[in-house]
């Protein structure tokens, strides 16, 4: 996506005070937008107000995909998107892909207890 369309989004989003069109627009800058505008289209959404699942599940798929920026996570990190979500799913693909970068991040975001112990299994894995 171009510098244009990132410009367009930013227009769209002005003067909206309710989160309803990021919220919206937050499952399409994955599939619309890479590398750096996808950092830049995510902030956008987050400062407009997006909130909730959308956003739980963009820092799931973000997680998920090993080519993701640190930044990115941050950024939804830093919009309250949760590592609980999905029973704390995030924290085990980190776990799982040994990313201590990412599961440093993640565990700065204050998960439940549940779920941090819920990771231990899959730490123990055949690699020792």
């Amino acid at each position: 996506m171009s510098k244009r369309e990132l410009s367009k989004l930013r227009r769209l989003l002005e003067g909206h005070s309710a989160p309803g069109p990021a919220i919206l627009a937050l499952p399409l800058v994955r599939q619309r937008f890479s590398g750096f505008e996808r950092l830049q289209a995510t902030g956008l959404l987050m400062r407009a107000g997006a909130i909730g699942p959308e956003v739980n599940n963009a820092l799931l798929q973000v997680v998920a995909d090993t080519s993701e920026s640190l930044e990115l996570i941050e950024e939804l990190l830093r919009h309250n998107a949760s590592v609980d979500h999905e029973g704390g799913q995030c924290l085990r693909l980190a776990v799982e892909r040994q990313n201590m970068q990412v599961l440093q991040l993640l565990c700065g975001a204050s998960p439940s207890i549940d779920n941090v112990s819920g990771t231990l299994p899959f730490t123990l894995n055949s690699d020792g």
